[in-house]
């Protein structure tokens, strides 16, 4: 069992906690061209086909095999650790010290030994930080409080999500919860389908062939909650 970080924003840290959201969808980092004139070479489409695959399953198993070799969420049964905004938090002298979270203002205590301990120290530097927020990327495996177990993984286009998927994602269809930039970015009721389009254009929307109207290729990766 292998075991990897994921990053999450506050939102969807919170989808997570609350079971709401079991799935994330992530652009491949290698987009492959397919062109009707292309997909032709691989599947004989139609009588006098020249494709070097007889059937469309088998011409599938290739490809996903293919693009798999460039998965980084791993397979079922490994597991993904959740990377968030966090501080380290320092109590009174005779209290165990922690890590709080933003997403939720949640404090989780260290371990009551000295390896613990060590670690605390290292990532508190002294206080230099202050009360400031520390961005996920420097989170560390030994803070985590969130673990899933990967259920499943496939590869399809952004725009192929159907509205019981986008709910699996753990949107909000409620336009006074829904914001950017600390403005309401809803203005009336959605769909869960139409709350993840705005989501993921808010994220992806000005990276290069990642917009949702670009329909890129992503990772759906499935998870469940397991015991840390």
């Amino acid at each position: 069992m292998a075991e990897r970080p994921i990053l999450f924003s506050g939102p969807m840290v919170r989808a997570i906690l609350a079971g709401q959201k079991t799935v994330t969808r992530r652009v491949c980092s290698v987009q492959p061209i397919l062109d009707d004139e292309l997909w032709s070479v691989f599947y004989p489409w139609g009588e006098g086909g020249h494709g070097i695959y007889e059937t469309e399953a088998e011409m599938r198993e290739e490809f996903d095999r293919l693009m798999f070799a460039h998965n980084p969420y791993g397979v079922p049964g490994d597991r993904l650790w959740v990377r968030e905004t966090w501080r380290t938090f320092e109590r009174e002298s005779d209290s165990v010290d922690g890590i709080r979270f933003q997403a939720d203002g949640a404090f989780v205590e260290i371990a009551n030994t000295r390896e613990a301990s060590d670690l605390w120290v290292d990532a508190h530097e002294n206080g230099k930080h202050g009360d400031n927020w520390r961005p996920s990327i420097f989170m560390r495996p030994w803070m985590c409080r969130i673990r899933r177990e990967v259920t499943d993984v496939t590869i399809e286009r952004l725009q192929d999500i159907t509205e019981e998927q986008a709910k699996a994602e753990g949107v909000t269809t409620d336009p006074q919860r829904g914001k950017l930039n600390g403005k309401p970015a809803m203005l009336y009721p959605m769909t869960h389908r139409q709350a993840f389009i705005w989501l993921w254009d808010s994220i992806n929307g000005k990276r290069r062939g990642c917009a949702w109207k670009d329909n890129p290729w992503v990772w759906a990766v499935s998870f469940k909650r397991v015991d840390t």
